[in-house]
């Protein structure tokens, strides 16, 4: 081999080394929740149409499914949660408290998603007591149908069935608030 090919080789070896390190501590820098800087398709868009069967604690109250179109006409929030989601145990109480306040205004609606087993589902729930209604996406079509990224995801959908704002990661109380009040104020 040529001291050339060699120098060549290695200039190539250096070059990928480094643009992999530069990677890694791009990894490790990054701050793990904030995802939203990944746009959402959606945005200002017609959301998708769905239905999902309802848990059965919420069927006296709003029926056996939740329909989203039967659901247009008033602001909605459309939250994407698992059992084994640690993060979504976070922001159950955010949302849970928020729903209580603005269920005249808004609605709320959660979407178990990727789910492993349906009774963490159920105990998660009323762990939380939420009065929400929250559904299940059995095939996990819903959840590709609106492009999710990860768990949680919020989607912050207008009257007019187009979407606001998506939120990855959990919510904050404060994200919460800033939302709520652009859907009011649309």
């Amino acid at each position: 081999m040529s001291t050339r090919a060699g120098v060549r080789r290695l200039i190539v070896v250096v070059g990928v080394v480094g643009v992999l390190a530069a990677l890694f501590i791009f990894g490790i820098l990054r701050d793990p929740t904030r995802r939203d800087d990944i746009p959402s398709a959606l945005l200002d868009k017609q959301t998708p149409n769905f239905s999902m069967p309802l848990f059965d604690r919420y069927q006296t109250e709003y029926g056996n499914a939740f329909s989203a179109e039967a659901a247009r006409g008033k602001p909605l929030i459309v939250n994407f949660w698992a059992s084994w989601c640690g993060p979504c145990r976070e922001e159950m109480p955010v949302l849970e408290a928020s729903w209580l306040e603005h269920q005249n205004d808004v609605l709320f609606v959660g979407i178990n998603t990727q789910e492993q087993s349906e009774a963490d589902a159920r105990a998660l729930m009323n762990e939380f007591s939420l009065s929400y209604p929250n559904g299940v996406d059995e095939s996990n079509r819903i959840n590709i149908d609106f492009g999710l990224f990860g768990l949680p995801e919020t989607f912050f959908i207008r009257s007019d069935g187009t979407l606001s704002y998506r939120h990855s990661g959990p919510l904050t109380q404060e994200v919460l608030d800033e939302q709520l009040q652009a859907l009011l104020s649309s």
